[in-house]
C-alpha cells in the first residue's frame, strides 16, 4: 500500500505531466496552434512557449511550422505517441529512482 505522501507526490508528477504535455498532443491532432489555444484555454503566443519548454528540456523540436500551420516531426511523432498513450492511461511513467542517501552523514 503507497503511503499517502508517495500518492500524492505520484500525483503531483502526473498531474504537472499532464499540463504540460497535453497541448503538446493537442496541437498534433489539429495541426493548428490557434484552435489547440482555444481547446487547452490559452493563447496562441501562450502555446508556443508551453510547447518550447519541453522542447527545449529533451534538445528537439515536435515541429516543423509553416504557413498552414504545424506537423509533428519524426522525434514529435514518438514523443506525442508516448504523450497520448500516458494521457489515456495506457502507459505508466518510468520509475524515478530515489536519491541516493549518505549513510556517514554530512562531510564536514
Amino acid at each position: 500500500m503507497q503511503s499517502k505522501r508517495v500518492k500524492a507526490i505520484r500525483l503531483l508528477r502526473e498531474g504537472v505531466i499532464l499540463w504540460k504535455y497535453r497541448p503538446i498532443i493537442v496541437t498534433a491532432e489539429c495541426g493548428m496552434p490557434t484552435r489547440a489555444g482555444i481547446i487547452v484555454r490559452n493563447t496562441r503566443l501562450s502555446l508556443g512557449y508551453i510547447i518550447s519548454n519541453p522542447e527545449a528540456e529533451l534538445g528537439v523540436k515536435f515541429f516543423r511550422r509553416d504557413q498552414r500551420g504545424v506537423r509533428l516531426t519524426e522525434a514529435g511523432t514518438g514523443i506525442s505517441d508516448f504523450m497520448r498513450q500516458f494521457v489515456r492511461g495506457k502507459t505508466e511513467l518510468p520509475a524515478v529512482p530515489e536519491p541516493a542517501i549518505d549513510k556517514a552523514g554530512p562531510m564536514g
